[in-house]
């Protein structure tokens, strides 16, 4: 895959340079992270502040550290749902996760799960 040089974190006025596959500083990364913790439901909330998905996911990235997508390459940073949580997916069975850089889950979220206001298309999740 060729280089590309980093870009500008996308916070307005932040002039930190973040690598390719990434959109936020470590700062603006936390204070993103944080905004989208405190929008999810207390269920869901509970769930990805438990040690048990800590654990489970960083155990998955682990063991599946390329990113899934066909001719990604990329590093994992989001482990995905297949089948959502709130549709009966199991939340801490491997066999229901799916590892992708940022990247391409947000692009997934977008297209498929309903995500960023957009209608939900069928299977699969919109869990980091």
């Amino acid at each position: 895959m060729p280089w590309s040089p980093p870009k500008p974190c996308a916070h307005p006025g932040c002039r930190a340079l973040v690598p390719r596959g990434e959109r936020w500083c470590q700062e603006h990364r936390r204070e993103v992270r944080r905004e989208a913790d405190a929008a999810r439901s207390p269920e869901r909330r509970k769930l990805y502040n438990s040690a048990a998905w800590k654990k489970v996911r960083r155990a998955f990235i682990l063991a599946h550290p390329v990113c899934s997508t066909p001719g990604c390459g990329m590093p994992v940073t989001d482990v995905d749902h297949v089948v959502p949580v709130e549709q009966g997916g199991a939340p801490l069975s491997w066999s229901n996760l799916d590892g992708k850089c940022h990247a391409c889950h947000s692009r997934k979220t977008a297209s498929r799960d309903g995500g960023f206001g957009n209608p939900r298309r069928g299977g699969g999740g919109s869990d980091l």
